[in-house]
C-alpha cells in the first residue's frame, strides 16, 4: 500500500460517535463543542452552539445542529447511514441572511396525498416527502456569503428562536472583528 492509501485506511470517521449525539441532543454544551472542534480546530473558539432539531417526520430524519465561532457560522447535519455533512463560512463575508418558519398545512396535505393515493404504503415514503417539502420551503436559517454560496442552518419550528440567538451572535461577533 502506498502512505496516500495507508493514510486513508487509517483515516478517522468525522461522524460523531451515538454518545456524542445522544448527549448534543440533549443540549449538553461539551458534546456540541466537541462536534464543532474537529471542523474549525483549536485556533477558534466556539462561542454558541445547539441542537437545532430533526428534518424528518416519524422519527426519521437528519439531526441538525448550528454553531458561532469567533470567525465562522457553522452547521453540521447528521443522518443515517453514515451521512454527515459539515458547512461553515466566514463572519465577515455574510451579506445577508434570513429565517424562515413554512406553514405545515402543505406538508400535512402532501403527506396525506401520498399516504391516500398509495393505499398506505405511502407512509414509507414520508421522510422522502418530507425532505422534498423541506428543499422546497426552508425552515431556519439561510446565510449568503461574499462568494454567493448560501449556508443553510435547518431548525425545527420551535427551535426557531435558538437559529435567531445565533443568528445575533453572527452580527455581534462581526462588529467586533471590524470594530
Amino acid at each position: 500500500m502506498s502512505g496516500a492509501e495507508n493514510t486513508l485506511a487509517g483515516a478517522k470517521s468525522v461522524r460523531p460517535s451515538t454518545d456524542t449525539l445522544s448527549a448534543a441532543r440533549s443540549g449538553d454544551a461539551h458534546a456540541l463543542n466537541a462536534m464543532f472542534k474537529q471542523f474549525v480546530g483549536d485556533e477558534e473558539t466556539v462561542l454558541e452552539s445547539y441542537y437545532l432539531g430533526k428534518q424528518g417526520i416519524l422519527g426519521f430524519g437528519r439531526q441538525s445542529f448550528g454553531c458561532v465561532t469567533d470567525r465562522k457560522l457553522a452547521s453540521i447535519s447528521v443522518g443515517f447511514f453514515g451521512h454527515m455533512e459539515y458547512r461553515d463560512g466566514y463572519i465577515e463575508e455574510i451579506e445577508t441572511g434570513a429565517i424562515f418558519q413554512p406553514s405545515l398545512f402543505w406538508l400535512y396535505i402532501l403527506s396525506f396525498i401520498v399516504v391516500v393515493s398509495t393505499f398506505g404504503i405511502g407512509l414509507l415514503l414520508l421522510p422522502l416527502v418530507t425532505r422534498g417539502f423541506y428543499r422546497c420551503n426552508k425552515s431556519g436559517l439561510v446565510a449568503t456569503f461574499d462568494v454567493g454560496i448560501p449556508a443553510y442552518v435547518f431548525a425545527n419550528r420551535n427551535r426557531l428562536t435558538l437559529v435567531n440567538r445565533l443568528w445575533r451572535r453572527v452580527h455581534a461577533q462581526r462588529l467586533a472583528l471590524t470594530g
